[in-house]
């Protein structure tokens, strides 16, 4: 087979790994659903980046070279955001039962208040975190 269609096919193949796994992070994180392995993202856009460099290598049409470039572009980013950004657990952290902590801030309305002002009313406090 011709190293041109090898090559650019290679290139638009890890390009389609590359979005199929940026597709499920995206749809992990809307569903809160990212657990704490993230080995299949990893492994997906190694192979990817792989595929990437060997389509590179090869006398690839222009398609297979920016096909390429996108995918190690998308896992260079992943590979750096993950890696600035470890989520770590504070020895310090509330749990289920302890007494709420003092602490102050703004309501739907974005009037300040403080949280001795919830005191033997029931409140639902819910915390959104990043998954990047």
């Amino acid at each position: 087979m011709d190293d041109t269609i090898v090559g650019t096919t290679l290139g638009l193949a890890a390009l389609l790994v590359t979005a199929t796994a940026i597709g499920l992070w995206i749809r992990a994180i809307r569903t809160v659903a990212i657990g704490s392995s993230r080995v299949w993202y990893i492994a997906a856009f190694v192979i990817a980046a792989g595929m990437s460099v060997t389509a590179f290598n090869l006398d690839t049409h222009w398609a297979g070279h920016v096909a390429a470039g996108l995918s190690i572009f998308v896992a260079l980013f992943f590979f750096l955001t993950a890696a600035i950004g470890p989520q770590k657990v504070d020895t310090g952290a509330i749990k289920v039962g302890s007494a709420l902590p003092v602490f102050s801030g703004n309501d739907e309305h974005g009037k300040r208040f403080d949280s001795n002002e919830l005191a033997g009313k029931p409140v639902l406090i819910k915390f959104f975190r990043g998954h990047w």
